[in-house]
């Protein structure tokens, strides 16, 4: 089916190409194909008979036989009318005053070989004329000259682009305004946080980056239209429309085109050499700001607007396949000495995943490194793991791009519990949210669990030989001889140790639930 948005230019508009229309179900029942095949001058719906006053030559008629019914020489009349003053064709929408073409008509139209089609009930004869129109107009050279005047406008004195002081997005922006007769400014994203005695910045500061809207501001609307490619937005084009002005369209369509070639401007004017990377870190703020919080409920469509924002396609585009999990890691630079601490940034690792040949994206700041990837776990550890001066945590896989947030956070999670407690032996390199011990995970997200964990050792601590007992006790997996045999003394001497520890913690060392919780305390003590 032909894409009714976009009509290709330099293919006739003939009846033929309008037939051919699958969703529009027009079926054809008279004409010789060299007739069927002649273009369309126009299209009109009328119930008026005397058509050769109304249509031309090339012209198609669309009727609901309202003046035909129950008179076949009306029928037969029409039929030679319009073959007369040579029109392309006949349309009929059966099933609203006739449930079939009428014989006559139809008996006629094949005797001339005059195109005959029928249209159902249940689609709308604008949507046909709409869909003619459109064919009829993209093949019209009258529009294309007229855009090609209007974009030599737009690009108007970028021949001055040598002075110092010149930039494109300005010059786009005064040659639409003096197009439109209107005032218009460009508001760059990046300079709103100084904008709070700006009436114009502080609206944009709750504007939306992905649609246009029109604010009042005064005596004056702002016709505000986002400047984007892609998933890259740079900023808001706006234009103030007197209250006076009650049709918009042109300037709102207008606005729209300039904005897209200012953030081009901008785009290739800042970051000419990293194109690549500017559009993965804005792909990747957009997942983090707009796809669904850990442990948020239902009501939201995330996906909505992720897909509206652009994201979803920007993130075809990076290789990303639609509908596969994906993983979230956090990096952190380690600074073991002065020259780990003057690294530059985080380009080892992102040259690594560049060569990794995988899709990913990727949000930096000062000190961490947030990736989005979608490769097995075995490759991700070996491509961040491998990468001197940097600790890695990697969260679980999620479904979708929607829960990106929840694997970054387990990430987060992972590498913060990869510092261990009381001094113990430097972090890991890399470590893996899935691979790291339940009993870690609860130890790390109890606040004031090391407090409350010395509080239940003290009483053992006052022995330090029971004490001593139970820690190698849990370190050789709870066996008496291997504990015996590390503490170089007799089986029976450590069954009479774990004795007393019963006897001081009031409590039976076969108890699941109690020697899970000496455990876990010793644990969050450092004591194993």
């Amino acid at each position: 089916m032909t894409n009714p948005a976009a009509m290709p230019y330099g293919r006739s508009p003939t009846l033929t190409r309008l037939l051919a229309e699958s969703d529009l179900e027009l079926r054809l029942l008279s004409g010789r194909p060299e007739r069927v095949d002649r273009v369309m001058a126009g299209i009109h719906l009328t119930e008026v008979l005397d058509v050769d006053k109304w249509l031309a030559e090339g012209w198609v008629m669309m009727t609901t036989g309202v003046l035909l019914q129950r008179d076949p020489q009306a029928q037969r009349m029409l039929i030679r009318t319009l073959d007369s003053i040579d029109a392309t064709g006949l349309g009929y929408c059966v099933d609203i005053v006739t449930r079939h073409v009428p014989a006559a008509l139809l008996d006629e139209a094949r005797r001339l070989n005059f195109p005959l089609f029928a249209m159902p009930l249940h689609i709308k004869a604008r949507d046909v004329a709409t869909r003619a129109n459109r064919m009829i107009l993209a093949n019209d050279d009258t529009l294309f000259q007229q855009a090609q005047s209007t974009q030599d406008l737009f690009f108007e004195n970028f021949d001055i682009g040598t002075a110092p002081e010149w930039l494109p997005e300005r010059q786009l922006v005064s040659n639409l305004s003096a197009f439109l007769g209107l005032p218009v400014r460009f508001h760059a994203n990046d300079g709103l946080l100084g904008s709070g005695s700006d009436p114009i910045g502080r609206i944009l500061l709750t504007a939306p980056t992905h649609a246009p809207i029109k604010q009042r501001s005064g005596d004056d609307d702002l016709l505000i239209v986002p400047a984007r490619v892609g998933a890259i937005f740079v900023g808001w084009v706006v234009v103030t429309v007197p209250r006076e002005i009650s049709d918009g369209q042109v300037a709102l369509n207008t606005t729209i085109a300039v904005a897209r070639l200012v953030a081009l401007a901008v785009v290739s004017r800042k970051r000419p050499a990293s194109s690549d990377r500017a559009v993965r870190q804005e792909v990747m703020g957009q997942l983090l700001s707009r796809g669904r919080a850990s442990g948020s409920g239902g009501g939201d469509d995330p996906m909505r607007r992720l897909e509206s924002a652009g994201t979803l396609s920007a993130l075809q585009d990076l290789g990303f396949r639609p509908g596969e999990a994906v993983r979230g890691s956090v990096v952190d630079r380690v600074a073991d000495n002065d020259r780990d601490a003057r690294r530059p940034g985080f380009d080892a690792v992102i040259e690594a995943l560049h060569r990794s040949a995988a899709p990913y994206a990727f949000l930096t700041t000062e000190t961490t490194l947030t990736v989005m990837t979608q490769m097995p776990i075995e490759d991700l550890v070996a491509v961040l793991g491998g990468v001197d001066g940097y600790a890695v945590g990697i969260g679980a896989e999620v479904p979708g791009v929607v829960d990106l947030r929840r694997s970054v956070e387990q990430a987060r999670s992972a590498l913060d519990m990869s510092v261990p407690v009381a001094g113990s032996p430097a972090r890991s390199r890399c470590v893996v949210f899935d691979d790291v011990p339940l009993s870690a995970w609860m130890i790390h997200h109890h606040s004031g669990a090391k407090e409350r964990a010395a509080r239940e050792l003290s009483t053992l601590r006052e022995h330090p030989a029971v004490f001593e007992t139970v820690v190698v006790w849990f370190e050789v997996g709870m066996d008496v001889t291997r504990c015996a045999e590390r503490l170089f003394i007799h089986a029976n001497s450590v069954r009479y140790r774990l004795n007393k520890a019963e006897e001081y913690l009031h409590a039976s060392l076969h108890d699941p639930a109690v020697i899970a919780d000496l455990y876990l305390a010793m644990r969050v003590c450092g004591d194993l």
